[in-house]
């Protein structure tokens, strides 16, 4: 078991990326016959949750870093074997957040595999949720006599998700810098 982690790590430059990818897919499509998804996404809660998988990516990445100590302490096929799972699991929930937005723009989950295309994703974030799906934000009508939404509200539904997503977006970024430049 352990020469199949080795051989893993000394593929060529580019095998394991390809490996990371076709694990994440994996995972998405295993993510599509698990999940039944039902809830539906808004805007800011699909940013956050976006942020929150960068966030959890970020930790997974630093946990290459210890690559050294896993060869000392004779667990390297460990780390390869939980990161693949990691991997794994992250294209699952990839896959349930966009098909948890993909519910609030169309009432389906046919849009969801936009999600793992990098710009193609956008639309999945800057999207107007459909009315009537029964979740996120409904549009207000002016002659029902609700006042329109004033300050942050304008532009972002739940602005503590959207603050959130940024805050979470913010640490990863503080912390892949402090831990390239201490092992530089």
């Amino acid at each position: 078991m352990a020469d199949i982690a080795l051989d893993f790590l000394f593929l060529t430059e580019y095998m394991p990326l390809l490996v990371a990818l076709a694990l994440f897919l994996s995972g998405g499509v295993a993510g599509a016959f698990i999940f039944s998804v039902k809830a539906g996404f808004g805007r800011d809660a699909y940013f956050c949750f976006l942020a929150s998988l960068n966030f959890a990516f970020m930790l997974f990445h630093l946990g290459w870093r210890v690559f050294l100590s896993a060869d000392e302490a004779s667990i390297l096929s460990g780390l390869v074997y939980i990161n693949a799972a990691v991997i794994f699991f992250l294209g699952a929930g990839l896959y349930y957040g966009s098909a948890a937005r993909s519910n609030d723009i169309g009432g389906g989950v046919g849009l969801a595999w936009l999600g793992f295309v990098p710009i193609a994703n956008l639309w999945l974030v800057f999207r107007i949720g459909a009315a009537g799906t029964g979740h996120g934000r409904q549009p207000r009508s002016r002659l029902d006599g609700a006042k329109p939404p004033s300050g942050l509200k304008r532009f972002f539904g739940e602005p503590p998700l959207v603050f959130c997503g940024v805050f979470l977006i913010f640490v990863a970024y503080i912390l892949r810098k402090a831990f390239g430049a201490a092992l530089m």
